[in-house]
């Protein structure tokens, strides 16, 4: 998929005044949203229209006017957009894409070979971004008899030679960047000969309709390299190792393979609670089903937990095996085997069970229905089997019990789960660290402390506090009032977890939301339901808002003091008091070594302190 194509020569002319580029970004823009459903990213367009004319002057000068060209290419298996690919056929008959990277930068503040700051923010160096664009198309493009060759340039189309002679020496310390090309300002304005040359298609000839259309309709599919390379990683890293049930869930899936392959439908049904390695289960599967000549994909409705398992495999060419629910149903590409992770957050209005089994012959469902959070998700695995039962598919269920968070204790979990869920109370001696701060600046002192000692130890919080839009600085919203032992007012506050990287003095402060959990910088900030999901760290310090509170003896939900658009004004309280409860459960079992609980309401936190004993 891409927004715009045609040769070089068509672009131009749809760019060779302001009134026809502005026509041509409209539709692209309209394209946008009709395929991803939302408007184009913050100062997206703006670089679309101040990109575009330089890329398709450059490339006008240098002679290659019937080549052809992409504007914007969605690449093959994952939703990553190159800027632009430049198509044409060598002497040898032969077929190469170009991956074009463009920047506007002018300036750059510091650079790694994989990062670059540009005024205060942190990109991907650009030589390494368009290496992971080349190695990924080599990776998913089945291409044998197009015989097809990729190359990448990253064009600062604005830069000085000094700005791209820093970038090109710290980028030159990767083996892997020093096949991409860069071109500053001075580059673009020499003659035609040299100009071809700089943009790596001296050689190339203008392909033919033929060959633009099977370049499309190419098969994809991963690589033998990139599952090797993807198997290599995974079985050689510990944390990914499996025991006892685990094992059994691990084995029952890979006893499916063959009736997969003879079309039988099946529907295995994996659960269980925080900690019993849902997650692990189903990377370890991803990398050996993939060997087995039949095509495995992670799919998850969590975009944390997906970026999170990205980055532990750090394989290039990965993210097209990771994909998000709603890309893999739309652009199921024949994998035959669905591994989805966080099931229990699938909508209930878009009958996923009923999509992914007409498209995946098996499909395996990792859930937890006491992490279901919203009131528009949720798949029990009663239903499951009765949806199974409908659709003539064969199902299987495999619970998992044992515990590997929470320091392998049950005990807490099952205390945790009588807490919130059941009648009664909960016993007052646990193995596990579990107890009460005082206010929020005990909280915040308790976490820091195991923080200092090289422990990772973070402040969650249910969603009771509105979430500023703005994205710099980072607004402390969520503010807590309370009285201290003098008698005293007192005020705490923190900002929620970032939307992006947030750096100072080329110091992270707070990493992007999806790795607050676990980066430098996230002790600092609040996070959420949706930051911490699927995800632990070493101490989890837990802030019960007032749309959570214990009066007259139960739990009592009170959505209208939620801020989360999901739930404000769509949640009856009965129906809250238990997704509230979840909600808060999940944040409650993040922690393998400790927890702290704190409420805003004095009520709960007596009843609290009732069960914990006063705060330490």
């Amino acid at each position: 998929m891409h927004l715009f194509s045609g040769s070089v020569r068509e672009i131009s002319d749809q760019l060779s005044t302001s009134e026809r580029r502005a026509q041509l970004v409209n539709v692209c823009e309209a394209r946008y949203r009709h395929r991803y459903g939302h408007e184009p990213g913050e100062g997206e367009a703006g670089s679309w229209h101040k990109s575009w004319p330089k890329l398709v002057h450059a490339l006008h000068k240098a002679g290659l006017d019937d080549l052809h060209l992409f504007l914007e290419f969605e690449l093959p298996a994952c939703s990553e957009r190159a800027d632009a690919v430049l198509l044409g056929t060598r002497p040898d008959g032969g077929l190469t894409a170009v991956i074009i990277e463009l920047k506007q930068w002018t300036t750059v503040d510091a650079t790694t070979p994989t990062r670059t700051t540009v005024l205060k923010r942190e990109y991907t160096h650009p030589c390494a971004q368009a290496a992971g664009y080349v190695s990924h198309l080599r990776d998913w493009m089945k291409a044998e008899h197009l015989r097809l060759e990729v190359r990448g340039i990253a064009m600062l189309h604005d830069a000085s030679m000094d700005v791209t002679i820093r970038l090109r020496a710290a980028a030159d310390q990767l083996a892997a960047n020093r096949e991409i090309g860069m071109a500053a300002a001075p580059d673009l304005a020499r003659p035609a000969t040299e100009l071809s040359k700089t943009v790596l298609a001296d050689d190339l000839r203008p392909p033919t309709a033929e060959i633009v259309h099977e370049f499309l309709n190419v098969e994809h599919r991963p690589s033998e390299r990139l599952l090797t390379r993807l198997a290599d990683v995974v079985n050689g890293n510990r944390v990914f190792d499996l025991i006892g049930a685990q094992q059994d869930a691990y084995l029952t899936v890979l006893d499916k393979i063959d009736r997969a392959r003879k079309d039988e439908k099946h529907l295995i049904v994996v659960t269980g609670g925080p900690g019993t390695g849902k997650s692990v289960i189903a990377l370890r599967l991803l990398a050996t089903i993939s060997r087995h000549s039949i095509k495995a994909r992670y799919v998850t409705p969590s975009g944390t937990l997906r970026r999170q398992l990205i980055r532990a495999v750090s394989v290039a060419g990965a993210p097209g095996l990771f994909a998000f629910l709603e890309d893999h149903v739309a652009r199921p590409l024949n994998f035959r085997i669905a591994l989805v992770d966080e099931a229990q957050r699938m909508k209930r209005s878009k009958n996923y069970v009923d999509r992914l089994t007409s498209i995946n012959p098996l499909c395996v469902l990792f859930l937890d229905e006491r992490q279901i959070i919203r009131p528009d998700e949720g798949l029990t695995l009663a239903e499951c089997q009765d949806k199974a039962d409908q659709l003539g598919v064969t199902c299987h269920h495999v619970k998992l019990t044992a515990q590997f968070r929470c320091d392998g204790s049950l005990d807490y979990l099952n205390w945790l789960e009588k807490l919130l869920f059941g009648a009664g109370r909960p016993a007052s001696t646990l193995a596990y660290d579990i107890g009460l701060a005082q206010d929020p600046e005990d909280l915040a002192n308790w976490a820091e402390e195991h923080n200092t000692k090289g422990q990772t130890a973070r402040i969650a919080a249910g969603f009771c506090w509105e979430w500023s839009q703005t994205r710099r600085p980072l607004i402390n919203d969520v503010s807590i009032d309370w009285t201290d032992s003098d008698g005293l007012r007192r005020n705490w506050q923190r900002p929620w977890n970032a939307r992006e990287k947030q750096l100072a003095a080329n110091t992270v402060i707070a990493p992007q939301r999806e790795f607050w959990a676990t980066d430098d910088g996230g002790q600092d900030q609040v996070g959420c339901i949706y930051t911490c999901q699927g995800l632990e760290y070493d101490y989890a310090g837990v802030i019960l808002g007032p749309d959570f509170v214990r009066h007259n003896g139960q739990w009592v939900g009170i959505p209208d003091l939620s801020h989360d658009p999901a739930i404000r004004g769509k949640v009856a309280p009965a129906d809250y008091t238990r997704l509230a409860a979840n909600i808060y459960y999940v944040l409650a079992s993040r922690g393998t070594r400790g927890c702290r609980l704190y409420s805003t309401d004095a009520e709960t936190q007596n009843y609290l302190a009732s069960l914990l004993g006063p705060p330490q």
